[in-house]
């Protein structure tokens, strides 16, 4: 056999045992050919969670007495687990309860930049609501309600309300 033929024959071979290497390597040595691993299922991120701790009332000018202006605020807690976009928190009363006319106050809170994981903050508008055209009672129920119009998602839509019976003097 001349050095030629030798050639010929080796070179091929010896390709033929690197590609058979190269297989088994791909193939972990096994017979089964290569499967992709599956795609994991994306997740949905971990959504916020508004509630209410507290609806605080401030008296009016005079000092210690509820009489016929007050300010509400509220203490708002995302126990979510991300941020939220901005909402507003409403607040509302009862003032007369007489058949046929029983007008509801209303207080709005504003967060237009939303409120992070874990964060808490006191609301409040700073505006007086009068309590004049309501009759003396020595205290009234307050209902205050976060994101009160939906615009949050979140993971539990059920623990946005609080209610709270506040001494108001009037």
């Amino acid at each position: 056999m001349t050095l030629n033929m030798k050639k010929r024959v080796v070179i091929p071979l010896l390709v033929l045992s690197i590609l058979l290497v190269l297989a088994m390597a791909c193939n972990n040595g096994s017979n089964t050919p290569y499967v992709e691993p599956p795609t994991p299922e994306p997740t949905t991120p971990p959504l916020p969670d508004l509630i209410l701790l507290d609806i605080i009332l401030k008296s009016g000018p005079q000092p210690g007495a509820y009489e016929d202006q007050v300010i509400i605020n509220t203490v708002v807690q995302n126990i979510g687990a991300n941020a939220t976009q901005g909402f507003n928190v409403w607040c509302e009363f009862q003032c007369k309860e007489e058949p046929n006319w029983s007008p509801t106050y209303f207080s709005g809170m504003n967060l237009p930049n939303g409120l992070g994981a874990g964060q808490t903050i006191t609301l409040g508008d700073d505006s007086w609501l009068s309590l004049s055209d309501c009759p003396f009672r020595g205290s009234r129920t307050f209902t205050c309600r976060a994101d009160a119009e939906d615009y949050v998602k979140e993971s539990d839509e059920t623990n946005n309300v609080r209610e709270e019976i506040i001494m108001t003097g009037r």
